[in-house]
């Protein structure tokens, strides 16, 4: 307080001080007219008055004052008002310099006394006078403001009234850590009890090119290069894994930068990962970056180049990926200290499984790695018949299901999901069905760690609902819809290459160059939707399974056709449908397509069905003999095998993915039979499908290569 009443004092002091001139002014008039007064007053005594001009003069000197005597009195009261004169000062002395004009300048700027002692008294204690749930609540209680502190427990901030609203103090006392802050810059323990990752590309990469003579980055950005140093070992071995980009051939190869520890350029070498190599670094070498191109040649496959998934770990052997980042899991964290939720998720590692999956689990990860016999082995999660709007109160069940399948494929080498329809369950009105598939596919496209796609099954144009409710045409979900709600989703992942003149169609495939399998997903129902005079359907998905002729032309000269491809003889082909049978409209030409691709020969056929009429012709005798593996098809919820008959094309099913109404006497809710899914590896080499699954069910080995015919009765 006393150091306030001093800046008072002193701005005081400096307020007076810009008046001195003035006062001096006017101290200065005052006295010369005391001298002249003076001067004509004796004038006066001296000299008669002669007539007007003396009398005059009289009231002059009375300045308007009654008598003389009342104007000497005046002047009297102020000349004892003066200030004295100082020695070697004078009256016309300029002692306010400009520093003391811009001192006093200042003082507009300076909080003043009152306002300063209203928020020392707002906030002087440091123990907050209440707690309120959020800046709302604290408002409502005290719209004109008090004094003291108010935490608020939303943000963790306390607040102070400024005179004219709540205004944020801060943190109080540390409690609001901002959610997925804390990472390893932040807590102590991380290093010390987390998980270290084997994978060193620690790294991003992005648009750029790197100097060959100097190994400095360039103006160009013709290129992608890793975005920072990666710190390694001289002398040693390193395996750097890229299944997101293939190179082959010297057009393609990617480049190993060199430097030594203070990071100047060493040397740089030319790598081909296929989708792995091993490199040794120089006996100098203590930092690397790397160089890849930008754009496909031949083979080459770029992708999503920032969210590539690039392994490099020491030693010579390729193992699965993990992340970079080291982690950790929330049982190393001690009770109380921080919460799961202010982790960045890079640091966190959590099931998010329910605890009848955990054995479960590690089961099945265990068994997917034991069964992994090459790089080049196709790994994929497989999803049949899910159904989702069947039971409007398992939706958290429905929620495990994405999040059991999601985390093995996180966890697990996994290309990509197909999902073999009967999304929706379709029985109720299209509205209702549309707004829980729109959930539904926000869930799976903002959860998915690896593309997704699903193919149409008979259920997901709403048609059960509409067969049993006089067939109205306004209630279906027709391709249009499907297209809306559905595929257009999944166009955000490049790796699925669609028919760009027939969108809707809700086709597409998949090229996986670790394998070198094309895997093809068709629509076996790209129903005709056609509305009767009466407002019913013409036809609809339930009973009319159909693939149109522009997916016939597509499977002939697009699908199937590996002329682009040098390597063209080394690929296969895997066909993913809902089902694929009999009555399904242009099913001869689909087989006949696939048996002349099979025997690298020619096939023209054509049907004539209303509405579906179709006419093909395509050789496959430039481009040889080719190997198709397998249809794989949900829609029969069992576990099936068989060989279409006269084409020799082998076909397979799996159980349902989310308990249907079928298998409710042996699949129990709360248990790990409620959910069913599988992850498939398919080993050409040994022309075997290993299906492991996850909760009900058994996992099964298929031997393509070796198959004794079943046919379907």
């Amino acid at each position: 307080m006393l150091n306030l009443n001093l800046n008072w004092v002193s701005d005081t002091i400096k307020t007076l001080a810009q008046w001195w001139p003035v006062v001096k002014s006017n101290f200065q008039q005052i006295q010369d007219k005391h001298n002249a007064l003076e001067s004509r007053v004796d004038q006066i005594i001296t000299t008669p008055i002669d007539g007007q001009a003396a009398a005059q003069e009289l009231v002059d000197a009375r300045g308007g004052e009654p008598t003389l005597g009342d104007r000497l009195d005046n002047m009297g009261a102020q000349l004892n008002n003066k200030v004295d004169k100082v020695a070697g000062k004078g009256l016309s002395t300029n002692d306010y310099t400009n520093e003391d004009k811009t001192e006093v300048a200042k003082v507009a700027a300076k909080a003043d006394k009152s306002y300063v002692d209203t928020q020392i008294a707002n906030v002087a204690s440091g123990s907050p006078k209440g707690v309120y749930a959020t800046l709302t609540d604290l408002q409502t209680a005290y719209p004109t403001g008090a004094t003291g502190i108010y935490v608020i427990t939303e943000d963790g901030k306390w607040y102070y009234w400024n005179g004219s609203a709540w205004t944020a103090g801060g943190i109080y006392q540390a409690t609001g850590i901002a959610e997925k802050s804390v990472g390893m810059k932040e807590t102590a323990y991380l290093m010390a009890e987390g998980i270290p990752s084997k994978n060193l590309f620690t790294t991003k990469w992005e648009l750029g090119n790197i100097a060959s003579l100097t190994g400095q980055p360039t103006a160009s950005e013709n290129k992608i290069i890793t975005k920072d140093y990666i710190k390694v070992k001289p002398d040693t071995a390193y395996t750097v894994t890229d299944p997101d980009r293939i190179s082959s051939n010297a057009a393609n190869a990617q480049f190993v930068f060199e430097y030594d520890n203070n990071k100047n350029f060493i040397k740089f070498t030319a790598i081909y990962p296929n989708p792995s190599t091993t490199f040794t670094t120089s006996p100098t070498t203590y930092y690397i970056k790397f160089e890849s191109q930008k754009v496909g040649v031949g083979n080459y496959v770029i992708g999503d180049y920032e969210n590539f998934k690039t392994q490099l770990e020491e030693g010579e052997q390729a193992t699965k990926y993990t992340s970079p980042y080291p982690k950790v899991g929330t049982d190393n964290i001690a009770d109380g200290s921080v919460t799961k939720e202010k982790l960045d998720p890079n640091l966190l590692i959590e099931s998010g499984l329910p605890s009848c999956y955990e054995d479960e689990k590690r089961e099945v990860i265990s068994k997917v790695f034991n069964n992994i016999t090459s790089p080049k082995n196709a790994v994929f999660g497989l999803i049949a018949d899910i159904q989702s709007c069947t039971w409007g109160e398992n939706t958290k069940n429905l929620i495990e299901h994405y999040t059991n399948i999601n985390y093995l494929c996180k966890e697990l080498p996994v290309s990509f999901i197909a999902n073999l329809g009967d999304f929706i369950n379709g029985n109720a009105p299209k509205s209702q069905t549309l707004e829980k598939l729109k959930k539904y596919i926000s869930l799976v496209i903002n959860s998915t760690p690896v593309p997704y796609f699903i193919t149409k099954g008979n259920h997901d144009d709403n048609s059960y609902y509409t067969m049993n409710n006089g067939n109205p045409f306004d209630e279906l979900i027709t391709n249009e819809d499907w297209y809306k709600y559905v595929i257009k989703y999944f166009e955000r992942f490049p790796q699925f290459v669609f028919d760009d003149e027939n969108r809707q169609g809700g086709y597409c495939y998949f090229d996986d160059y670790s394998s070198k399998i094309r895997f093809i997903f068709v629509n076996t129902y790209e129903t005709a939707y056609i509305r009767n005079e009466d407002g019913t359907a013409k036809y609809d998905a339930m009973h009319c399974p159909a693939i149109s002729d522009k997916q016939i032309q597509w499977l002939a000269h697009k699908a199937l056709n590996f002329m682009d491809k040098p390597d063209r003889n080394e690929w296969a082909v895997v066909a993913f449908a809902h089902y694929v049978h009999v009555p399904t409209k242009n099913y001869s030409l689909l087989l006949g397509i696939i048996n002349a691709f099979k025997e690298g020969t020619s096939f023209t056929g054509s049907t004539t069905d209303e509405d579906y009429a179709s006419s093909v012709s395509v050789d496959f005798t430039d481009q040889g003999s080719g190997e198709f593996i397998t249809f794989i098809c949900g829609d029969s919820h069992k576990d099936i095998d068989f060989m279409h008959l006269n084409y020799g094309i082998y076909q397979f099913t799996v159980l349902s993915s989310y308990y249907p109404d079928s298998d409710r006497n042996t699949r129990e809710k709360g248990t790990d039979t409620q959910d069913s899914f599988n992850i498939v590896i398919i080993d050409r080499e040994n022309k075997l499908i290993k299906l492991i699954r996850f909760g009900a069910g058994e996992d099964r080995v298929l031997n393509y290569g070796d198959y004794t015919p079943k046919y379907p009765g």
